[in-house]
């Protein structure tokens, strides 16, 4: 298993399956720690890693698993922090 995902993360996940579709870990800015990752919207690619939740399929590309040897994905709903959290194991920012 490459991606991990708390409990309030997949809750949240399956809030948002209706109106989203599939989730994408992918790059969404770039910070003084290294690159900085969200969730977006995604269909499946040939080249994709797939983690499936209860039903939930969490999808990255493998480059991005390889490079950052995995991911956790985490919810926070403090209302300075509200949205999801994603982790990279390796290297990326953790701001």
């Amino acid at each position: 298993m490459k991606i991990f995902a708390t409990e309030v993360a997949i809750a949240k996940l399956k809030k948002d399956i209706a109106k989203r579709g599939d989730h994408r870990i992918a790059i969404t800015g770039f910070g003084w720690g290294g690159p900085q990752f969200g969730l977006v919207p995604g269909e499946q690619q040939t080249d994709d890693y797939i983690e499936e939740f209860s039903g939930i399929k969490i999808l990255v590309e493998k480059m991005l698993i390889e490079k950052f040897d995995g991911f956790k994905v985490d919810y926070s709903n403090f209302w300075l922090t509200r949205g999801y959290y994603i982790q990279a194991m390796k290297y990326g920012s953790r701001c």
